[in-house]
């Protein structure tokens, strides 16, 4: 999960390395598919675009595809049978998605966003915050002591959140260690320090269930 090159050349590097394309349909122009498995219920999802399967991971992992544009079912199941997810996305070309399946036994969810750099970005890198953590209300990411600027308090993403929620925004380049915040000012989570030079782009990803010690809650980055 440790991506930390610029977003656009790190996907395409992704889908040129990538040897073992699982979806049979796949024609030019096509677009590009990062699965992000934030589903705490289950250890391992397994994925399907229009009723065939391109993907199986464990929770916690991230795999990236070029798929055929076009209206596409898209769906995931954990080891039962029965999809968990079950809907259609409207993929256009040349155009980098990501798909973050989350959400608990009885309401799963999937989010779709749409994946565009940052523009004008100089010297500065950019990061954007998603949120699939259960049982927690509304948080706020931090740099250092500071809220980061763009990124209001967030509850968990919904599909009306994802026209916020996926847009990049700068921030100093550097050594960057980023904390969520509940309302009450308590951190909830830490991430690493993460070294992110000019043009960098990063997904900071809250996930797994608070007061799970299975699934704790963890702020991770790709």
């Amino acid at each position: 999960m440790k991506k930390t090159v610029k977003l656009l050349l790190l996907l395409t590097v992704i889908v040129l390395a990538n040897s073992c394309l699982k979806d049979d349909s796949v024609r030019q122009p096509f677009a590009v598919l990062t699965v992000i498995n934030g589903y705490t219920a289950e250890p391992r999802l397994t994925f399907a675009l229009d009723r065939n399967n391109f993907h199986t991971g464990n929770y916690t992992t991230a795999q990236s595809y070029d798929i055929a544009i076009g209206n596409r079912a898209f769906s995931y199941r954990g080891a039962a049978a029965q999809n968990l997810v079950d809907t259609t996305f409207q993929i256009v070309p040349s155009t980098f998605y990501s798909a973050f399946a989350y959400g608990t036994p009885s309401d799963p969810k999937v989010l779709l966003t749409k994946d565009s750099a940052a523009r004008d970005l100089g010297a500065r890198a950019a990061v954007r915050f998603i949120h699939l953590a259960n049982d927690v209300d509304a948080v706020q990411l931090y740099l250092g002591e500071q809220p980061v600027e763009g990124i209001a308090m967030r509850t968990q993403e919904t599909a009306s959140s994802v026209n916020t929620s996926q847009v990049f925004v700068p921030i100093t380049a550097g050594n960057n260690t980023f904390t969520v915040k509940d309302s009450a000012g308590d951190v909830l989570a830490t991430s690493r320090n993460i070294s992110m030079n000019s043009g960098m782009h990063r997904t900071l990803i809250l996930w797994g269930t608070r007061g799970n010690e299975a699934t704790p809650l963890r702020l991770v980055s790709y």
